[in-house]
């Protein structure tokens, strides 16, 4: 159980905790960052239309269902072979959400599409064309992806530093 020098330890129930607080904080950040990007729409509206409760609950649910499906294999990986350090947790977290959002947001890595005819766009031009996800599409997509790695830095953070505790030096 060492990394760097120091002894981390973890129990399950911490490792819930740790996903139920990531689930929080994911959801706290995102709705944080829809706020802030549409300030005077929340300002106007956003009492009446309880968009930020929704934004909340919509992002918390996709925070801890990404927490419960995607992260415990890997990161049991990791755990088993000691490499559990907060750098580690932080690093997993951002590459993880990046991975995890370009697939969302492509569908697939533009594996499936959309029916056909469907197009979209935006002030930048076309992004998706006959249900196929064009170049613009894709530095969106990246865009998109590169913000929620951020959010996924800082969860992992806080889930490794809800998980993990450094264990006394007298069990070892």
């Amino acid at each position: 159980m060492r990394s760097e020098g120091h002894v981390h330890e973890t129990s399950l129930l911490r490792a819930v905790l740790a996903i139920a607080v990531g689930t929080m904080t994911g959801g706290c950040l995102v709705t944080l960052f829809a706020v802030l990007s549409d300030l005077e729409y929340f300002r106007k509206y956003g009492h009446q239309t309880d968009a930020v409760l929704l934004v909340f609950i919509y992002a918390a649910t996709m925070w801890g269902v990404g927490l419960c499906l995607f992260a415990p294999l890997p990161w049991a990986i990791l755990h088993h072979y000691t490499r559990r350090t907060w750098p580690i947790a932080v690093a997993f977290g951002t590459i993880l959400t990046f991975v995890v959002t370009l697939g969302l947001v492509t569908k697939g890595f533009n594996l499936f599409t959309f029916a056909e005819g469907f197009s979209a766009s935006n002030n930048d031009g076309q992004t998706w064309v006959d249900g196929r996800l064009t170049p613009r599409g894709w530095v969106e997509a990246l865009k998109v992806a590169l913000t929620c790695s951020i959010a996924g830095a800082l969860v992992g953070g806080v889930v490794w530093r809800t998980a993990y505790r450094t264990a006394s030096a007298a069990g070892y």
